[in-house]
């Protein structure tokens, strides 16, 4: 009888300590999944983001002004993704935060990347009307000076 509690207690100890090591193991692979998980999520978050900044390019109507505040906030949410990422503990999957991050740098930089090309094809489009009123400027001037005085003058008389 006595060897049979011996066995029993042996038994329990063994199952109680098989069940610690699976906890220990489990709560491992659960931690690590979470950090992979919210890495995962981040990305996803900020390939939306990213998504919307530049499909708003194609919108009809959207002025310069608008599209810049949209890649001003597009570049806050990043920021603050971002920021949130570095902030948590990653004992786990270290290098799935630093994919994350990596990926949020990129479309931070993507973003600022689209802004400075709509920026600058609107200055190209400013540029390009000078241009053409200056070029019929010219071709007016090269009638007679009296007469390009006068279209200068009604041109101007118009505008007021």
């Amino acid at each position: 009888m006595e060897s049979l509690r011996i066995k029993a207690s042996i038994v329990g100890i063994s199952i109680a300590a098989l069940v610690a090591v699976c906890c220990w193991f489990g709560w491992g692979a659960y931690q690590s999944h979470q950090e992979s998980s919210q890495a995962l999520s981040a990305v996803q978050a900020s390939a939306v983001l990213f998504e919307r900044q530049i499909s708003a390019r194609d919108e009809d109507g959207i002025t310069l002004a608008e599209y810049s505040s949209r890649a001003s906030g597009t570049l806050e949410s990043l920021d603050k993704k971002a920021g949130k990422l570095a902030s948590v503990d990653w004992s786990h999957r270290p290098a799935d935060r630093d994919v994350a991050l990596a990926f949020i740098d990129g479309c931070k930089a993507m973003t600022r990347l689209a802004s400075a090309r709509v920026r600058l094809m609107v200055e190209e489009s400013n540029a390009q009307e000078a241009y053409d009123r200056a070029t019929k400027e010219l071709h007016e001037a090269s009638s007679s000076e009296r007469e390009w005085k006068h279209k200068r003058f009604a041109s101007a008389s118009d505008d007021l």
